[in-house]
């Protein structure tokens, strides 16, 4: 399902990923990749691995191939071919999250605060200078960027049917509000 989203990693107070993905961006999609693999992984291998990541600038020519581990369709993937040593350049998404109409998910690693953060799209309220994604500049917009709906420390993250539930907008009170 094309549910656009945004996979990152911030380490040493640099973004280190940005990877945008076209489809499955909800928490049982996308979000469930990026828990499972911090629930499998070495957080210190991974930092280590880091340090190897740099942002490349895309292809001028939009009739070259893009490289298959860069598309869209990887989306949070990414964090794997990091780990696995398999992929060192990538493509600064980072400004996608500042539109909430078409980010609809982002999956935030916080590698120095020690968590991982769940946005939603489709926010019609602004943002406060102490939010991640605050931009100055975002005025008297009818979308902002996205607001974070959840955040779980690192060391105490939650089994996936929990984080699907803790995500998963309680649609009854959805329908109690529009009536």
């Amino acid at each position: 399902m094309g549910t656009r989203n945004l996979t990152m990693v911030i380490n040493d107070s640099e973004t280190k990923v940005a990877q945008y993905g076209q489809s499955d961006g909800y928490p049982e999609g996308q979000g469930k990749i990026v828990l499972e693999f911090l629930q499998n992984c070495d957080l210190k291998k991974f930092k280590e691995t880091l340090k190897e990541v740099v942002f490349i600038k895309p292809e001028k020519d939009e009739k070259i191939e893009r490289k298959p581990e860069l598309n869209e369709e990887t989306a949070s993937k990414v964090l794997k071919l990091i780990y696995e040593r398999k992929v060192t350049g990538l493509y600064d998404s980072s400004e996608f999250a500042k539109d909430s109409l078409y980010c609809e998910w982002a999956y935030v690693i916080d590698l120095d605060k020690g968590v991982l953060e769940v946005f939603r799209g489709y926010n019609k309220e602004p943002l406060t200078k102490d939010d991640r994604f605050y931009d100055s500049e975002d005025k008297d917009k009818k979308y902002y960027p996205i607001r974070i709906i959840k955040s779980y420390p690192l060391d105490k993250l939650p089994e996936i049917e929990q984080f699907i539930k803790d995500l998963t907008p309680d649609k009854s009170k959805d329908q109690e509000l529009s009536l």
